[in-house]
């Protein structure tokens, strides 16, 4: 994952790659989760290719292959194109709201509930 990480910071220095919009002044292009990632892409179909190219550097570099069992891709701009380019490459599409621990992944404010349902995860285990 430490490899991958590094190569979608190269990723985003590329000038042809758009970073998401709402992620641009803080150069980020990638979140990491122990074993999970999240890309935002500025939604251009040459973006998605460089992220695909990126997943083949580090399966050249380490033979390690991103599961596209494991991989949904979700556009919340309305776009299906992206959403199908990625098919096309056997990665399986997903619905917004994405969940993750339970939160909804959203660029809009977590509501009082979603904030509830994290609490209540974070309390039973202490």
């Amino acid at each position: 994952m430490e490899y991958l990480s590094r190569c979608l910071v190269l990723v985003g220095m590329q000038e042809e790659f758009n970073v998401h919009p709402r992620s641009k002044a803080l150069q980020v292009n990638h979140l990491r989760f122990a074993n999970d990632i999240i890309l935002m892409y500025g939604g251009n179909l040459r973006s998605v290719q460089i992220l695909l190219d990126s997943f083949q550097r580090l399966t050249k570099a380490s033979r390690v292959r991103i599961s596209a069992e494991k991989l949904k891709t979700v556009c919340w701009n309305g776009e299906r194109s992206k959403g199908a380019y990625f098919n096309h490459h056997g990665f399986k599409e997903g619905t917004p709201p994405t969940r993750y621990l339970g939160a909804p992944l959203t660029h809009h404010k977590l509501s009082e509930d979603d904030n509830r349902i994290l609490v209540e995860k974070i309390t039973t285990r202490i």
